[in-house]
């Protein structure tokens, strides 16, 4: 196979994770972090943060070690040639599930919201087909094309919090502790699913040059995410009291309706509308190209596009599956546990193996 063209850095790549871990703030994927902290959930989410790096760092820490190298390198040096193949079937079927979810999701709002009378297909395929679109490019324009939107997206989160803030009350966030420490810690799991893409970089992981700091930079990702989760859920508890919050299906498009834009522009909901389907199509756009890149080390293919439409075909059958919005969120609830241990812990276990395989070996 071609040696992979190493064009960005650490911390493009940590900036490109933070903000596919991000995205989720616009999505029903948020009621994950209020169904398990309750009135804490801004504490459950920094824990889980707190947790996925802890099983990331190591993983990042071993490919420092492998010049060129991303997460299935890992595996083919941990399972070999047939662990390779099995991880990259599961690997893109468990992205192509959880991609058709937020798919679905961001559709049927978008249509909802602009164009009532068109049919939700149509949405559908028109963001699939942005997403497919930057999943046929390559991964150095993607980082930093996600590089680049991380500022305005964290602009357009902090103008809904800040418009937000001053309708509702601190109150609404006792008990400190929610359902206990017991329960807060037991939940922990299901609100970590949140950060199964801190999986992303370290599938765009072989094109980093200086591996120096990449386990670092790599931990980032998810505390990074944690604290955006934290902020958001703290202006979402205030705002919309639980349990009454988790009614609402998309939060935090909920709260940019209660942003004013004074006389000439009543409400601003448009325009975070646009914000959250562009970095959906990016998020869904990432998700396609490293399952790709899987699907193309496993198989040793020549380019990683082969597998583009194929997976994209598999992603907009699962966006189908669900009848209506309900369904939607909870099939992205009852799949979570699954995808957080595989998306995350597992590949920490695949990292010792390497880890042992490698030892003896020259840096």
């Amino acid at each position: 196979m071609a040696k992979p063209k190493l064009a960005y850095g650490s911390r493009s790549l940590a900036a490109f994770g933070t903000l596919m871990v991000a995205v989720q703030v616009f999505h029903p994927a948020m009621l994950s972090i209020l169904q398990a902290g309750e009135t804490a959930a801004w504490l459950s989410a920094l824990l889980s943060a707190v947790l996925t790096a802890l099983l990331v760092w190591p993983v990042g820490k071993v490919l420092e070690r492998i010049p060129g190298g991303n997460v299935m390198d890992l595996v083919r040096i941990a399972l070999g040639d047939f662990g390779e193949i099995a991880a990259a079937l599961v690997l893109g079927a468990i992205i192509a599930h959880r991609g058709g979810i937020y798919l679905r999701e961001t559709s049927e709002m978008a249509t909802t919201a602009v164009f009532p009378h068109t049919p939700q297909t149509f949405g559908t395929t028109t963001i699939l087909l942005g997403a497919a679109y930057v999943a046929w490019g390559d991964g150095a324009s993607l980082v930093h094309h996600g590089r680049m939107v991380l500022f305005g997206f964290l602009c357009a989160v902090l103008l809904i919090l800040a418009g937000t803030f001053g309708w509702g009350e601190f109150r609404y966030l006792t008990p400190v502790l929610g359902p206990g420490l017991g329960k807060l810690l037991a939940g922990l799991p299901q609100v970590s699913s949140l950060y199964v893409a801190a999986l992303l970089p370290l599938l765009f992981a072989d094109g980093v040059e200086r591996r120096e700091g990449l386990a670092r930079w790599i931990s980032v990702v998810p505390l990074s995410g944690g604290i955006i989760f934290a902020a958001v859920v703290l202006v979402l508890l205030i705002v919309f009291p639980f349990p009454g919050g988790l009614n609402i299906g998309a939060p935090l498009h909920s709260a940019a309706r209660l942003v004013l834009g004074g006389r000439f522009f009543e409400r601003l909901e448009g325009f975070w509308l646009f914000a959250w389907v562009e970095t959906t199509i990016l998020l869904l756009g990432a998700m396609l190209m490293g399952a790709a890149t899987a699907f193309a080390k496993a198989f040793r293919m020549d380019r990683h596009r082969t597998a583009v439409l194929p997976l994209a075909a598999l992603m907009l059958t699962f966006a189908f599956f669900p009848h209506d919005q309900a369904e939607t969120i909870e099939a992205l609830h009852s799949s979570a546990f699954i995808a957080f241990v595989i998306m995350i812990p597992v590949p920490a276990v695949v990292a010792g193996i390497a880890y042992l395989r490698l030892r003896g070996r020259p840096s």
